[in-house]
C-alpha cells in the first residue's frame, strides 16, 4: 500500500513538530530564559496556524518583505 500523505508536515499534537527541538532544549537546558523562549515559539506557530501559515509559507512572506 502507498501513503499518498507524504506531502503533510509532521505533527506534534496540534503544532509543527520543528517545536519539538526546542523542547528537547528546555529538558537538556531547563533555564528560565529556554523556557520563555520556547512559549513565544509556541505562541508564534499558534498564531501562525491560526491565520492559516504553514511555517515554510511564513518564511517565504519574510524574505519576500
Amino acid at each position: 500500500m502507498i501513503n499518498r500523505d507524504t506531502g503533510l508536515r509532521p505533527r506534534f499534537f496540534f503544532l509543527d513538530a520543528r517545536v519539538a527541538i526546542l523542547m528537547v532544549a528546555v529538558i537538556y537546558h531547563p533555564r528560565l530564559w529556554t523556557a520563555i523562549l520556547l512559549f513565544l515559539v509556541l505562541a508564534g506557530f499558534w498564531w501562525l496556524e491560526r491565520e492559516g501559515i504553514d511555517f515554510g509559507a511564513a518564511i517565504a512572506r519574510l524574505r519576500w518583505w
